[in-house]
Formats: C-alpha cells, structure tokens, sequence
C-alpha cells in the first residue's frame, strides 16, 4: 500500500455535548363530518391491554381487530400478516351517490401487489366502495364494475399517505390527468389517472354497513393486505388539497417522512433533522437527475452545470441518448432512445448478440447495450425508473445492471441487477415508470445502465434517477440544503424563473447605512426620514456580479446631504481640463462566456481613468481571464499543459473549470518552464480543464460616479464659455462688419464699391456709395467696417496714373463699382477709402518675403500614458512619446530540462558542458585567502566554508578533452535570463529599455499630473513691440492684381482697355 497524503477533518468535542432540540407541532385537522376515526398511536382508540377491540375517535362504537394483533411500537401502527389479520368497524351513510373521503396512513409489503386499505357494501355494479393496492404502482377506486386506477410511483416499502374523495359527480374520466370526480392524493400529491372501467356515479342502498380493512368485503380471504397500517378516517364531505396537505403534515414526523424540530447537536444546525453533521444542514425530499428535460446531448442547467448523455449506439440522428430524459409518452415526437437491433425479435426476451459491453473495475464484462448519464456532480443514488417505448412494451430494461462510477475515467463498479423488469402494453402506452432502489453509500457523478435482456432492441421512453447531492464538507463551510440542491429557489413563490426569485414585500429601514443596490417591482420607493419601504432584499453590504445589474424603474443610491461632510465646489474649469483627457474606448472582452461576445463594449480603461481623475478607482483581489485556454493534466492532476508566457509576474493561484463547469481555485506550486505548471494539490479532473486565469491583487475597479460628476463640471464650464463666447461674436460681428441684404445673390461684387441694395453702385451715383464689399454670399453683401483695412480695385482714370499712400479714392466714372483717385485730399461724402500702397498700374515683382525665425528651447507640460508597442505604433507622431528608462540588470544562465509531460524541450538559448566542483577549507585556511577570493565562499556548519564553482566549455572543447576527464562534464541546456535590480549592484551593469507613451494633454503652464518638456524650435523673431519681423527671399510675386477696363467699364483685354485697375491695400473712411 502507497499512501501519498491523508488528511483528517473535524470540530474538536469538549467534554460534554450539549445539544438543544427545538419541535414544531403541526396544526390539527378539524374533526367535523368526521363518521370514522381509528388510530392505533391514540390510547383512546386501541390499547394493548385491549387489543381485540378497535374503539371509533368519533363516537366510541367498537370495531374488531383479528388474527396476530401485532403492534409496531416504532411507528404506533398495526402489522397485518396478509393471512389472518384484518380490521372491520360500522358507518353510516347516505344512499345513492354518497359524498366522501377516504384518508389512511400504510407501509405495503412489496412481495404483496394487491391489498384493501378501506371497503363496505355488496358486490354489485356501483353499490359498493373500496380502495386497495392494484400491482405496482397502482392504487384501484372501485364502486364495482365502476373503477377509476390511478399512477402512484413507488407504492411499497414506504409508508404513504392516501387519501381518496368523492363528490357524487359522474362525469367522463379521461386517462393520463387528475380525477375530476374522484381524486386520489398520496403524500399530499395528486395523482394521474392511469385506466377506468364503466365510470358513472355511486349508487348505495343502505345506509349503514359493516366497513373492512385488509381484506374484501365479499371474501376474508380476498384482497389480502400486508405490510403496516397507521390508521384510518373517513369523512362525509369532499376534503380540499389544504385540508389533504394539513393531515399530511400531521402525519409526516410519526412515520418517519420528516421531522419537525430544529436540532443544535455537536454544534452542528440541523433544520428537519436529529443529528446534523455539518455546520448546517437542511432535510428535504430527494431530488430529481437530471433537473429538467435535456435538449442536447450535453445540457446545462443553471445551478448545476452540464448533463451529458451518451449510449452504445443509436438506430439514428433522430433517436438520440438525450432523448430518453425527455418527459414524453408521444410516439410522434420521437423522445425516446432506440439503440441498435442487436438482440433476437423471437418471442419474449432475448440475450444481448452485439458487441457493445461495460467492463467494471474487478474485471467484469456486463454485454448489452448501454446508456449512460454524467452528472457536473456527485449524488448518493437512491432509486432509478424507466418505461419503454409506449408501442413497444418489450423493449425496455428486462434484465439489466447498474453500473457507476465517482469520475470519468475511474474504474466502474456495479451497484444492483434486476431481471423480470416487465410492461404490460397498457402500461407502456401510458408512460408508467417502475422503480428499482438502488440506495448506494458511496457518491457517484457518472451512471451507466447496461441492457442483458430485450426485444430486438432496447427503446427507453424515460430514465430519471433519484438521489441526494453529495456535499464536499473539506472545510466545514458548505451550505447542504439538503439533500436538495435545487437549480431555482423561491421566496414568497412557489413558481421561481430565476436561480432566486424574491416576490412580497415587508417594512423598510431607517439605517443610514449605504444601499449599494435597490430593486423594486411595481412599488414605489420613499426616501423621506430616511426611510426605504418597501423592500424585497436588503443586504448589509456590497452585492457583487460578473454581469450586469437589472432594474426596471431604475436604480436609486443614497445621497442625502445629511450623510455627507466636507462637502466642497468642484472647480468647473479644472473639470474640463480633466475631462478632456479621458479616453472613451470601444473594446471587446476577452471572456467571451461571462461577458459575451457580441460587438464592441463603449466604456473606459479604469487605469487610464486613475491616472487622469483622482478618487476615480479602487483596487482589490480579483480574478483575471489572461489565460483562458484549455489545458491538458498530468502526473494525476498535479500538472497543467498550457502557455504559461500568458502569467503575469508573481502568479500564485489559478481558476479553473471542468467540462462541467465547476469550478475550482488551485495555488501555484512551481512554474515548471513555459508549458507547463505544477500545482499544490491535484485538481479533480484526470483528463482536460479550462485554464481561466490568475488572481491578481491589484484588479482595478472604476467608480463611474466620478466620470459622471466630472462630465457635469465640465458641461457646465462648456455651457458658461459657449455663451460668453456667443455674446463676444455676436458683438465683433457687429462692429466688424455690415450685412446689405439683397433679394438676389451678387458674386461679382467683391473688392468693388457698392449701394444699400448690395448691387455696384452705377456710374454718377457717388453720394449713393454705400461701403466696400469685403465679401458676398447667399445670406447678402458683407461691408467691410469703416475704419479697417480691406481690398478696392481703383482705376488709373485720373492725373498722372499713379496712387500714392494717402490719397483719397472715390466713385469711379469709368466703371460701376470701382474707384479713382479723388483730386484733392479733403475727405467728402463721396469718398470711400485712403489708399494704403503705391501704384503705377505697371504690376510690377517684388521680392517675397517670409517670417523670419530663431531656434529657441521650447517649454511645455504634458501629460502620457504608458501603452503598448502595438498601441504605440498605431498613434501619430503628435500623439506619442518615446522614452526610455535605466535599470540594473545581469544576464544568468538558467539550464532548462526536457519536459517529459509534453514530450518536448522548452526554449533555450545554447548548449555548453558544464561541471560543479566544491571546495571546503576550515577557519585557518580561509583567514588566509586573499579578499577577492573569500568573497566565493560561504559558511556552513562547524566552521567549514564552502565555494562551489562552475565550469562551462564549448562543445568543441569538450570533444578535444581525454575520456576520463570528459566524463567530469555534463551537457546542459541554457536559457539567458536578466536578472533586475533597481539601484547599483555589485555584477549588475547599467542598462535602457523603451517605454512607450501616448499623450493625453498639454499645456503651456505647470499642471498636476503633467511633465515638463524641454525642446529645440524655430520660433518667429518679435521686435520690442511684439510684431513679427519679416525678411526678403530671393523668390518674387506680383505687387497687386491688375484687370483692362474697355470704354463701358467692362473687364477687356490689354489690347481693348481703355483703363486698367489695380486690387490695392486702402483703409476704409468713416473712423
């Protein structure tokens, strides 16, 4: 025997055990139409002292006990041998269609199919009534010849609560649904109808009658009941399903289906329970695998996780495993698994002649065909069912066995074989299932049922197994619910359409404490007295999600003045220097299951924004999705297969998921080379996992309440500038210029002297004058404002054809809209403009000149992120930065091995034979080392100091060695590492590396959270007044533009002019 590791788990018991049981006492049922009452745990009712006698609760009439007259003091209840032993009593009744119910607890024998639980009256057609076990899973209401059988699953070996009413109805009773007339409940559910016979209305002739429990009323040796009897009532009115359900309840604890108490034991809770072994535990009823009908073959249930499954073979793509876990008897939607015709079609069963076989874990080889199940968890299994095709009644699971196993890929190990396992075809057409228990101690997660014996083939309509979840209690921290672990719980529904699902409503809360999160449905939330009411759910502190939050009206957070201090203006314009440089992103996650996949995500990238806006983010430990692949295990769950290059440096523990979405943290134990790692405990799944990634400490949130007060701020101080910008325009318009309104738009108006109307201003209509037309367009004629410089084209009409700087210009004679030079230098009402530049109408070169400039050092501030290569690259060359940063760094040689895990050698850089000597030297010989060699050596025990050294050769080298000294060396393989030190250390040398930035921001002035920059520009020289100088160039222009007037004013070629004007610099008149 190998034993790797055990581990013990427990709570330490001190020297007594106190343990506190708390029990409820069910309501008690009312007693009014009450006509019979026995009951063998009432000493009212029956006595040992007595026990021939049964004495009726009701009226204290005596009834007879006959045969053993056995009392079980486990439960209080009567043992009937089936042979001599049966009860028999009086009532009253009415004739005709006497209303009724029928209500008794009974435990029948398996080995007994038939039994009489209640029944009085001859048999005759309708004038009689009894209730007795009909065969399996079958319960008979019969008035004779006037039947109604009903499906109840698992009808013996169990204590049941029946209850059957009556009310005097006749109506048509269909197959496959409840009673109409007559009901049949068992442990508080209601029951389908599986046959009838001549359904019609009750019809007694007597009133009073002798009434039979465990045997017929026609025979003593009839109908014959055995197994345990708890007691009978009878009552003269129909009972409801509350009424049902309230003696139910009544019941429940003494016949051992639940206990009623709340126990402390151990210090251990325990709610439904005695002896709770675990810190707390909730009994409940088994539960149903798989949860719900499956759709595929693999199917996931929220809460639970994936459900697979698979069989030997399948006839075809329509009769697919899955579908025998499909609630369906209909033929025509082919829900049922049909396998390979690999069994004989002759009469009866026949031995399985395929191929297909399971073969178990000590060797064993079950033949037949197969179906299986794999659960995303472990269950104890209790009892499993199954029905045949509904047409083919032969072809379920005659002989067969139940295999399981705890894990894929674990040896099988057989749990029960049946053989006999028979439909009727009446049976097979309604769908009924048959039970096999199984009750198995051990926790499986993988079930296989193999088929020894059918007909042809096998075609199961319906498999359903029953079982309790298994709890990992490694660390006393679960929660079983159990033996429940349901995929939907409700509070205040009994319907849940979520995992929870809260409906009502109760009181409120005065706390001040934060509401990180308020949902309400169809109420109305009030804040006043800080008040919250109503309320579904309250938590006292953060409530967390990987997705999203979801609220139909809205979401509301506490923000009352009251709450808060230090309270303070944000500055509106630093608002808006900070929201310039947040960068809103479009992006996609890369956890495609949690997060989905569909389209880019707008939002923010929290480091950014932390950088930028203080008091924005918040870090804490968090799980991220940098590795997220599936990884191959080895060496028994200890090692994982997938790229390690996707770690971030430090990883400890890792996130992991099996096929059946489980999940599970594991710590980080070595990473072995860039394949692979090993971990400090072997992960549960031997085959593959889905590596999620690594915890981190330093997952940064993002409060996007910041962003939003900011965005405010800065809104606001946009919205002041906006208008007070608005008013300063409005207002340069209106000095600067004049708008002349014209019904039409004149584009030949520019440069030129125009009317009010915006059109030229003719020949002789000088006082007409009405400005310069600096511009034109479809909203009218822009004037240039008085006393500013524009352009005017001016003719040589007058004098010596020269404009000199200070003439005055007017309305030209020659052409509408030009200007001549006025005869004399008093400004008149016809004058326009004073010219501003010589001109002989020559268009004579003058040399260009340009802005003449100086290398300065430039001073700005900015603001950078650091980013990526890629992100960098991507950037323009305004938008970047590139910087660098020194370290100290050493390069090692880190030898490598081969990975036999993945059969293959990691990276590495080279290849040298290397060999390790040590020397050791005491005390005396190492005070007379020179320094330079002590520092090799270190200290070890008792004084002796040690210096290991190692020497590296080439391969060439190696090979000129002789054999014996070869031998010495071994050949490694090497990858070069740097190590890092962030000040000066001894072998450690200065080295640079590449940072890559994007800039956010800039600013001529010193800003928080901005760096200086220093650069070499040209900038434009200024005179002592601030003007910018210029200087001549070597290239020339044309001084001014020149157009050749003909005789009528009209723009003519230099040939045709008469005139020539020229476009010349003037300022206009009238300031």
């Amino acid at each position: 025997m190998n034993i790797g590791e055990i581990k013990y788990y427990g709570y330490e018991e001190g020297d007594e055990s106190v343990d506190v049981v708390h029990r409820s006492v069910p309501n008690t049922p009312g007693t009014q139409h009450l006509s019979v009452w026995i009951d063998p745990g009432n000493k009212d009712s029956y006595s040992l002292g007595d026990n021939s006698k049964i004495y009726d609760l009701v009226d204290r009439r005596a009834g007879n006990l006959y045969g053993d007259k056995v009392f079980d003091p486990e439960f209080n209840s009567w043992y009937l041998d089936g042979s001599g032993d049966d009860i028999d009593g009086t009532i009253t009744t009415t004739t005709g269609a006497w209303v009724h119910s029928i209500s008794c607890w009974v435990n029948n024998d398996a080995s007994y199919s038939s039994g009489e639980l209640f029944t009085f009256g001859p048999a005759n057609g309708s004038q009689m009534v009894g209730l007795r076990f009909n065969g399996t899973d079958l319960i008979r209401s019969y008035f004779y010849s006037n039947d109604v059988v009903y499906h109840v699953k698992n009808n013996s070996d169990r204590w049941l609560h029946v209850v059957f009413t009556y009310d005097g109805g006749s109506s048509a009773q269909a197959n496959g649904v409840v009673g109409v007339n007559r009901k049949l409940y068992v442990n508080g559910e209601e029951c389908l109808v599986e046959s009838t016979s001549g359904v019609g209305a009750l019809n007694l002739q007597s009133t009073s009658y002798t009434y039979y429990v465990g045997r017929a009323s026609w025979s003593s040796a009839q109908q014959k009941l055995k197994g345990y009897h708890g007691g009978l009532r009878v009552y003269n009115k129909v009972l409801s399903h509350e009424q049902v359900l309230e003696l139910f309840d009544e019941g429940a604890e003494r016949f051992g289906l639940r206990e009623d108490l709340v126990s402390l034991h151990k210090g251990n809770l325990g709610i439904g329970l005695r002896d709770p072994e675990q810190r707390l535990v909730v009994a409940g009823s088994l539960q149903e695998f798989p949860p719900g009908p499956m759709t595929a073959e693999y199917t996931h249930f929220t809460g639970h996780g994936v459900f697979r499954a698979t069989a030997s073979s399948e006839y075809n793509s329509t009769f697919k495993a899955f579908r025998a876990f499909i609630e369906n008897i209909d033929n025509s939607t082919y829900s049922f698994w049909h396998s390979d015709s690999t069994y004989s079609t002759a009469s009866g069963y026949n031995p399985h002649t395929g191929s297909q076989s399971i073969t178990a874990g000590d060797g064993t080889v079950y033949s037949g065909e197969w179906i299986q199940l794999s659960m995303p968890y472990k269950i104890h299994l209790k009892r499993i069912g199954a029905s045949p095709r509904s047409s083919n009644y032969n072809r379920g699971p005659h002989t067969a066995t139940l295999l399981a196993r705890r894990n894929s890929g674990d040896d099988w190990v057989a749990l029960t074989s049946w053989g006999s396992l028979v439909w009727t075809t009446t049976e097979a057409s309604n769908g009924v299932i048959k039970y096999i228990e199984v009750n198995s101690e051990q926790p499986y997660s993988e079930f296989v049922m193999v088929t020894h014996l059918s007909n042809d083939s096998v075609n199961l309509n319906r498999m359903v197994f029953f079982g309790v979840p298994h709890m990992n209690v490694d660390d006393g921290r679960q929660l079983n619910t159990g033996q429940v672990m349901t995929s939907s719980v409700g509070i205040g529904t009994s319907a849940p359409h979520a995992p929870l699902t809260v409906f009502g409503q109760t009181g409120g809360t005065t706390s001040a404490a934060i509401r990180y999160w308020y949902q309400q449905n169809a109420t109305n939330a009030s804040s006043s007295n800080s008040t919250w009411s109503p309320m579904s759910i309250y938590a006292h502190n953060s409530i967390i999600t990987q997705q999203s939050f979801v609220a139909s009206l809205g979401t509301l957070q506490a923000s009352d003045r009251r709450i808060k201090t230090n309270i303070a203006d944000v500055n509106d314009s630093s608002a808006l220097e900070t929201f310039r440089l947040l960068q809103p992103k479009l992006y996609n996650y890369k956890d495609v299951v949690q997060r989905g996949s569909l389209g880019p995500v707008w939002g923010f990238i929290a480091q950014e924004v932390g950088q930028t806006l203080n008091y924005s983010t918040d870090r804490r430990t968090e799980w991220i999705p940098n590795v997220y692949e599936l990884a191959n295990v080895h060496a028994d769950g200890a090692v994982l297969e997938f790229d390690t290059t996707k770690l971030e440096a430090g990883a400890s523990k890792l996130r992991l998921y099996d096929r059946n979405d489980n999940e599970e943290d594991v710590d980080i134990a070595e990473i072995i080379d860039e394949f692979t790692v090993r971990v400090s405990k072997p992960v549960d799944s031997r085959d593959r996992v889905f590596v999620f990634g690594q915890r981190v400490d330093d997952f940064t949130f993002l409060k996007k309440d910041a962003i939003w007060t900011a965005a405010a701020a800065a809104l606001q101080e946009i919205d002041r500038r906006q208008q007070a910008d608005a008013a300063k325009i409005k207002a340069l318009e209106r000095d600067a210029r004049t708008t002349v309104r014209a019904v039409g738009a004149f584009d030949d108006v520019q440069d030129l002297i125009v009317n009010s109307s915006g059109a030229r201003c003719a020949l002789g209509e000088a006082n007409a004058a009405f400005g310069i037309a600096a511009a034109s367009g479809d909203e009218g004629v822009c004037l240039a404002r008085p006393g500013s410089e524009t352009f005017l084209w001016v003719t040589d009409e007058t004098g010596d054809r020269k404009l000199r700087v200070g003439d005055l210009v007017c309305l030209s004679d020659v052409g509408a809209g030009y200007a001549k030079r006025q005869e004399d230098d008093i400004v008149r009402a016809r004058t326009v403009a004073k010219v501003l530049e010589a001109c002989d109408f020559t268009q004579p070169h003058v040399s260009v000149k340009r802005i003449k400039t100086e290398e300065k050092d430039i001073v700005t501030y900015v603001k950078t992120l650091v980013v990526t290569r890629e992100e960098y690259d991507a950037l323009s060359e305004n938008e970047r930065e590139l910087d660098t940063v020194t370290y100290y760094g050493k390069d090692v040689w880190r030898r490598v091995a081969f990975n036999e895990y993945v059969n293959k050698w990691p990276d590495y850089d080279h290849s040298k034979y290397f060999r390790t000597v040590e020397t050791t030297v005491d005390d005396d010989v190492y005070e007379n080392l020179p320094e330079n060699e002590r520092a090799n050596y270190s200290r070890g025990e008792e004084g002796v100091w040690t210096y290991v050294s190692t020497t590296y050769i080439e391969t060439g080298v190696w090979e000129t060695l002789g054999e014996e000294e070869r031998a010495t060396y071994e050949l490694g393989f090497f990858k070069t590492v740097v190590e890092e030190s962030e000040t000066v250390a001894e072998g450690y040398d200065a080295r640079t590396r590449d940072v890559y930035k994007k800039i956010i921001g800039t600013s001529d002035a010193p800003k928080d959270g901005f760096e200086k920059r220093t650069t070499r520009k040209d900038v434009p020289v200024l005179d002592a007044f601030g003007q910018t100088q210029y200087e001549e160039t070597e290239e020339t222009e044309v001084a001014y533009a020149v157009r050749h007037l003909d005789a009528s004013g009209a723009q003519a070629t230099r040939h045709d002019a008469v005139n020539t004007a020229a476009r010349i610099r003037v300022k206009v008149v009238g300031a």
